[in-house]
């Protein structure tokens, strides 16, 4: 049997379930770098995870932790250079 991965809910506090694939059938779920630029530029798209409560029933996309800490580092030098 494959491993459950859960978190906690933000807003109820019980458990949160990680889906077992970003994507459904032809729909994939990812996020966009807002200040990447380019048409093609692949490295802009991360791909995530629907996290769906068992309590309240709400669905939440998070970020891997790994690629989260990229894109923080990434956002402070963006947010800082002139415009």
């Amino acid at each position: 049997m494959r491993e459950i991965i859960t978190k906690q809910c933000p807003d109820c506090k019980e458990d949160l379930i990680k889906s077992k694939s970003y994507t459904s059938g032809r729909t994939t779920y990812f996020w966009q770098k807002p200040w990447a630029t380019g048409f093609f530029d692949m490295k802009r798209v991360l791909k995530i995870y629907p996290w769906a409560c068992m309590n309240c029933g709400k669905v939440f996309f998070y970020l891997e932790d790994s690629e989260r800490e990229n894109i923080k580092r990434e956002y402070e030098t963006e947010k800082y250079k002139p415009r």
